[in-house]
């Protein structure tokens, strides 16, 4: 069985483009996805202002450019997927991927589409809960949420140093990939 190590943040869009190509990798021969939150920056895109540095401009160019580029292959890959009005937390989302789910695809497919068609609050323990039972898995206690929060922190720094920056990453055979561009390569190397 190979493992292809997934990281993701339910907040990334580039994250939420990479799942479905992702998931298809799993119906290679012996080819294992196994789920890894990594919590990332997400910002929302500056307001223009009467006096902005060239640095300010570039910066809300760059994040709207971005934000096209992914809404553009969503449109083109038929993902149903809008921005929230503020970019939302979901370390929660994310910390109930360390509760040995029983269905983790099922869950994170419904955790991103929570959040980028319905924009629901990730960080919200009742929304995670009512995600986790519709999709098989358990919910997670009151007096579970603070564990797992801190081992979400202790998996972001694991994967950190394995060289993980950002969401989606990929790791296969010691091999790190950061970015859905890399997925031919990542299924070449499964094959």
């Amino acid at each position: 069985m190979t493992a292809l190590e997934y990281f993701i943040d339910f907040k990334s869009a580039e994250a939420y483009l990479s799942l479905s190509p992702t998931l298809k990798l799993s119906d290679l021969p012996d080819v294992e996805i196994r789920w890894r939150p990594f919590p990332t920056v997400q910002t929302d895109i500056p307001r223009e202002r009467t006096a902005e540095s060239k640095g300010d401009v570039h910066r809300r160019v760059r994040a709207n450019a971005r934000r096209r580029m992914n809404l553009t292959y969503a449109k083109r890959l038929s993902v149903p997927m809008s921005y929230p009005a503020v970019s939302g937390e979901t370390d929660h989302a994310l910390a109930a991927l360390l509760n040995g789910l029983s269905a983790p695809a099922a869950y994170v497919e419904a955790a991103f589409e929570a959040y980028w068609v319905h924009h629901e609050n990730l960080d919200d323990t009742a929304v995670v809960n009512r995600l986790l039972a519709a999709t098989g898995n358990k919910a997670v206690y009151a007096v579970q949420w603070p564990p797992l929060l801190m081992a979400l922190a202790d998996a972001q720094h694991a994967a950190e140093s394995q060289g993980v920056i950002n969401a989606p990453g990929y790791v296969v055979a010691d091999q790190l990939f950061i970015g859905r561009e890399h997925l031919p390569w990542i299924r070449e190397l499964l094959s």
